[in-house]
């Protein structure tokens, strides 16, 4: 993915560290990011936690692992627990360019929402789930983008956010399919917003059912400049067919779209 964020999380926070295989965040004594890459074998893992609250209790957890194989990217496995609201996400390659698979095993307080826009030669099938609590909102998104008449997505996008008064935070990952390489995995996060801004996005989305990576006021109006330097904590790996993070320095160039 492009770079299309101006703030990371490295000059953001009070403090950051950073290891071969993860990083973690710190806003004072309240807020915690945890970050974590590693492999094994064919797949490769990425793990977000957040802690909230002066007892540092982890509310939100969630985990990606990506499998290749030797016509890249086989099966994509998403797994959950944001306060309670937990499920797992299966995603499996079908032939050489078809994606299936969804959400199953769900836990949560307040139902799903389902919403399909058709488009010139393609529909958009959007599955909406939202997270959070009392004191904080959240909300994760599923987007399947598919040719007319076919049951099978040529791309697959999640996103998750999530907001307290004072931290709001996102992340993507992108299946799509790239000549020469099969299907590659593109993780771009976790992104630091304004919370007022990333508010209104998850208040949009769960009104109109039309989500948009771009859809963040102050992430359209970053300086394209800085981008390049410090857009996020992602970075492309070794891998022709994967992308991800953390980067251990906490700023890193991205990759293209």
């Amino acid at each position: 993915m492009g770079t299309g964020y101006s703030h990371n999380l490295g000059s953001d926070c009070t403090s950051f560290e950073a290891g071969s295989t993860g990083a973690s965040a710190r806003w004072g004594d309240h807020f915690e990011v945890s970050m974590g890459h590693r492999t094994e074998d064919n797949t490769e893992i990425w793990s977000v936690g957040y802690k909230h609250g002066k007892k540092k209790r982890e509310d939100c957890g969630y985990q990606l692992r990506a499998t290749r194989d030797n016509n890249g990217i086989a099966k994509v496995s998403f797994g959950i627990d944001d306060n309670g609201t937990v499920f797992l996400l299966n995603i499996t390659r079908v032939g050489r360019d078809g994606l299936r698979g969804g959400i199953t095993g769900i836990t949560s307080k307040r139902p799903q929402m389902f919403f399909t826009r058709t488009r010139p030669g393609y529909t958009i099938e959007t599955t909406i789930v939202p997270c959070g609590c009392s004191d904080r909102d959240g909300l994760f998104v599923l987007e399947m983008k598919k040719k007319v008449n076919s049951v099978s997505a040529y791309m697959v996008t999640m996103a998750h956010y999530y907001l307290t008064d004072d931290i709001g935070l996102s992340v993507t990952a992108k299946i799509r399919y790239k000549k020469g390489n099969g299907f590659v995995v593109e993780v771009e996060g976790p992104i630091s917003h304004p919370s007022d801004d990333l508010h209104n996005v998850i208040v949009q989305t769960r009104r109109t059912g039309i989500w948009s990576p771009d859809a963040c006021p102050h992430c359209n109006g970053a300086d394209s400049q800085g981008e390049e330097a410090m857009g996020q904590i992602v970075k492309p790996i070794h891998s022709s067919n994967i992308r991800g993070l953390v980067n251990s320095t906490g700023t890193t160039a991205g990759s293209n779209k």
